[in-house]
């Protein structure tokens, strides 16, 4: 259901087996290399079902997925291949006479800029390569629209599945569900007093040791930990999973936010951190009016980040959390999944052109 890097989906590819699968986290990366598999709404087991039951039953298909997860897997995801493109990238450095310069997106000034774009990661700004072209080509051509991540990975992952999708640079990323942010105006630069603002009565530990006694609760890879964000699996969460917690975690005269995510994610956070309250705060700090602001996200730790007075967009292939902002005002529900529900969301508030012409243009 679902797995932060897809570990099981490479290891069935190079198997020869078929796969059935959320796409959730790093898989979706996994299914577009191997092309061996479906995807299906983990939360609708019929659907699930019957999709199963139609690829065991067409044989063609089937076979068609086996020999191109195997050819692939081969191709791209073993050590030796691994380590023959690293050789010939090393190659082709050494052969040049001239020390390689590493290419950047020009910074924009932001006191020039008119308005804010800031996108979740997984499954809001990935999933298409040519409408993340599109996008890419809007924010490089508009000085008055600064373009910043809001994502549930840590730093270093959301910087390197950005690279993997050839997504435009952020200008500032809000990363670890909200726990820490780092501007990129020239440099990478971590934002000290949001990392301060949020200790008020963290206790990590005793969080920890709490919780430990929740048999529902699942750890998630150490890699998924950080100092302000205690990760969990938690099958079927829902509101009654939050307020769960949060009562035992009351009971032990603790602070913290609870989030729920695609329905089986939970994590614990200082009770002054999530995403909606870091972009809060950088609009504060940057006199920034949240009415400029365009909001695009997919699933629960989006939620509190979408509403209010900033502009929402929930692209199509969202999860049943943000249900409940359907309806408001300020948030607009987009039929189209990923980069191209984001671009559809900024055409129906005016600050991307509706123009045919000016799509077609895109595309070339």
């Amino acid at each position: 259901r679902h797995e932060n890097f897809g570990l099981t989906l490479v290891e069935a590819a190079a198997a020869g087996l078929p796969v059935v699968s959320s796409g959730a986290g790093g898989m979706s990366d996994i299914l577009s290399i191997c092309n061996h598999g479906i995807v299906v709404d983990a939360n609708d087991p019929k659907l699930t079902a019957r999709s199963t039951r139609n690829l065991l039953l067409n044989r063609d298909r089937w076979e068609q997925m086996s020999d191109s997860g195997r050819q692939a897997s081969r191709a791209n995801l073993t050590w030796k291949s691994h380590i023959d493109r690293y050789i010939q990238a090393v190659q082709k450095l050494v052969r040049k006479t001239a020390s390689p310069v590493a290419q950047r997106t020009r910074p924009k000034p932001l006191g020039i800029a008119s308005h804010l774009l800031v996108c979740d990661i997984d499954d809001t700004l990935t999933g298409n390569q040519r409408t993340i072209r599109e996008l890419n080509r809007f924010i490089a051509g508009r000085d008055d629209v600064v373009f910043g991540i809001a994502t549930g990975r840590n730093l270093p992952d959301a910087v390197e599945t950005l690279k993997s999708w050839s997504v435009a640079e952020p200008q500032f990323l809000i990363t670890s569900v909200g726990t820490a942010i780092h501007d990129n105006f020239g440099r990478l630069r971590e934002n000290e007093r949001w990392k301060q603002h949020i200790q008020f009565r963290w206790q990590p530990d005793r969080v920890r040791e709490v919780l430990t006694g929740l048999p529902q609760l699942h750890a998630q890879e150490p890699e998924a930990q950080t100092a302000c964000k205690i990760s969990y699996y938690c099958e079927n969460a829902d509101q009654s999973t939050i307020s769960a917690i949060k009562s035992v975690l009351r009971k032990s005269l603790l602070h913290a936010r609870v989030v729920v995510s695609k329905s089986y994610c939970v994590d614990i956070l200082p009770v002054r951190a999530s995403k909606g309250h870091a972009l809060r705060f950088l609009a504060t700090q940057w006199k920034f009016d949240l009415a400029r602001i365009y909001v695009a996200g997919d699933s629960g730790n989006d939620l509190d980040m979408l509403r209010g007075m900033v502009k929402g967009i929930v692209v199509g292939n969202h999860s049943d959390e943000l249900e409940v902002l359907r309806g408001e005002q300020t948030t607009y529900f987009s039929v189209k999944p990923s980069a191209a529900g984001i671009l559809d969301g900024l055409r129906h508030y005016g600050l991307m052109s509706r123009d045919p012409d000016f799509a077609s243009s895109n595309r070339k």
